[in-house]
C-alpha cells in the first residue's frame, strides 16, 4: 500500500507515499468491509474484537450508523454504480427512520433519537443535533441515489429541527433531553 519516498534528516522520520492504485483498493475493501457489517435489521456492527473469547459490549451508535450511511453514499458518488450500495443504504436507512420521531409538543420537528433501548449505554433517550444532522445528511445520500426513498416534509422536518436547537448568539444545544426540560448543553 505505501512506497517509502524519502527520510527527513530533520526529524529523523521516513515518508511515505501512496500509490493511486494502492489507495482506491484500499478503499475498495473498506466499502466491502461496511457492506459486509450490515444486519439483517438495517444495523451495522461496527464493534468487533478479533479474538473471539473477548465479549465486545452490545452498544450502538445512531451518529455513526449515519456516518456509515453518508461515507457509502460518498463511495457510491465516485465510481461505478454498485447496487450493493443502494441496497444497503435502504436497509440502513430503514432502520435510521425508524429512530426518527418528533420533540414533545412539537409535533412539526422531527429528529434522530437516541434511544436507551437501542443504544445499549445510557439510561434515558435523547436527540442528539449532530446525531440528526448526520441523521439528514444521510438521507439525503440515500435519497440522490434512490429518488422518492424520504418524504421531503420529512427531511425539512429534521431540518426545522436543527434550527430549533441554534441559541441566539450563534451557537447550538448539543442535545435535547425531554426529563431535562428540553434543549441542553
Amino acid at each position: 500500500l505505501f512506497s517509502r519516498l524519502t527520510a527527513s534528516p530533520a526529524t529523523g522520520t521516513d515518508l511515505w507515499r501512496v500509490s493511486p492504485a494502492s489507495l482506491d483498493r484500499a478503499i475498495d475493501a473498506s466499502a466491502d468491509y461496511l457492506i459486509n457489517m450490515l444486519r439483517e435489521d438495517g444495523s451495522f456492527t461496527y464493534r468487533i474484537n478479533l479474538d473471539p473469547t473477548v465479549k465486545v459490549p452490545a452498544k450502538y451508535n445512531m451518529l455513526r450508523h449515519a456516518g456509515t450511511m453518508y461515507a457509502l453514499g460518498m463511495y457510491h458518488g465516485m465510481g461505478p454504480q454498485d447496487e450493493r450500495i443502494r441496497d444497503v443504504l435502504t436497509r440502513s436507512g430503514s432502520f435510521l427512520r425508524a429512530q426518527i420521531d418528533a420533540i414533545p409538543g412539537h409535533d412539526e420537528l422531527l429528529a434522530v433519537w437516541s434511544r436507551a433501548a437501542v443504544e445499549r449505554g445510557g439510561d434515558e433517550d435523547e436527540a442528539k443535533l449532530g446525531g440528526t444532522g448526520l441523521g439528514l445528511v444521510a438521507l439525503l445520500t440515500l435519497e440522490r441515489i434512490a429518488p422518492g426513498s424520504i418524504p421531503l416534509e420529512e427531511l425539512r422536518s429534521l431540518a426545522r429541527f436543527l434550527c430549533h436547537m441554534q441559541k441566539a448568539d450563534g451557537s447550538f444545544y448539543s442535545k435535547y433531553v425531554p426529563s431535562r426540560g428540553g434543549r441542553d448543553d
